[in-house]
């Protein structure tokens, strides 16, 4: 006489453990009832406008690997995208499958609107985090380098004008960097006077590129004067000529006493050590 033996699957439903005597399934953070779609606990993620509302009343092509994230988000073509990090409720940064982030938000389970924020793949096993620093978003809110310049002005029609100012750089190879730099410049216009300015500079270019040494050599700016205020757009240029970093300050100084002025100009731009080896040259000479 044989012996049928029969063992039920209790594993059903995302390959959660059914309990029968509740019918509802266990996934670890709450409990849900997959008759009604509803979780029995609220939403820790805080995910959706009810948070009892479970896979985005989309069970069919969501899934919640523990009650908590949901790990597949549609976009308005019904595409999937991954989700990376819930930081607010409905409000997510997101990849899809070429390497693209964006900052999504969702209703529903379905994206309502989605900026990307960084079209780089990634590249040798770059991090998330590094991703979104570098990224457009990140450079417009925090620039690429940061200055704090004072300058000499002394030009009618023709003259110069000198700087020192002390940079720090946030990306790049050189990222947590700080130099202080001296420039500086022939210069056509109307400008008299010590200016103290801000500046914020970006690398033009792949900002992990970005290196202190771009900022050195040939540069070519423009500044112009309303009474105490100052203001000024700068950019560096390579050994050929070509843009390599470009950036706006504004301030404020002692100035003529006219009420507008400005030049443009050419400028040098040397770090100290460079400026002292000089002037020993050319004392040596």
């Amino acid at each position: 006489m044989l012996q049928q033996i029969i063992t039920l699957n209790y594993y059903l439903y995302n390959k959660k453990e059914l309990q029968e005597e509740l019918q509802e399934y266990d996934f670890e953070l709450r409990m849900y009832d997959a008759r009604i779609g509803r979780w029995l606990s609220i939403d820790p993620m805080g995910q959706y406008s009810s948070p009892y509302e479970g896979m985005g009343n989309n069970p069919v092509v969501r899934s919640d690997p523990d009650g908590g994230v949901d790990d597949i988000l549609l976009d308005a073509d019904g595409n999937e995208i991954n989700r990376i990090v819930n930081d607010k409720p409905d409000r997510y940064f997101t990849s899809d499958p070429n390497g693209n982030f964006n900052w999504t938000t969702s209703r529903n389970g379905i994206v309502t609107s989605s900026f990307k924020i960084s079209q780089v793949a990634n590249q040798g096993g770059e991090s998330l985090l590094s991703q979104i620093w570098n990224s457009p978003l990140a450079r417009y809110l925090v620039p690429d380098e940061i200055g704090i310049n004072l300058t000499v002005s002394d030009v009618v029609g023709f003259g110069f004008n000198a700087s020192i100012k002390g940079v720090f750089l946030t990306r790049g190879i050189d990222a947590g960097t700080g130099n202080v730099l001296l420039s500086g410049s022939a210069r056509f216009g109307f400008d008299i006077g010590v200016t103290g300015t801000v500046e914020d500079g970006w690398y033009l270019g792949n900002p992990r590129n970005a290196t202190m040494d771009g900022l050195l050599g040939t540069g070519q700016d423009a500044s112009l004067g309303i009474g105490p205020y100052a203001g000024g757009v700068w950019r560096s240029l390579d050994s050929q000529g070509n843009p390599t970093w470009a950036g706006i300050e504004a301030g404020v100084g002692i100035k003529s006493p006219f009420a507008l002025g400005g030049s443009v100009g050419q400028s040098q731009t040397v770090t100290v050590p460079q400026f002292v080896q000089f002037l020993s040259n050319t004392f040596h000479q």
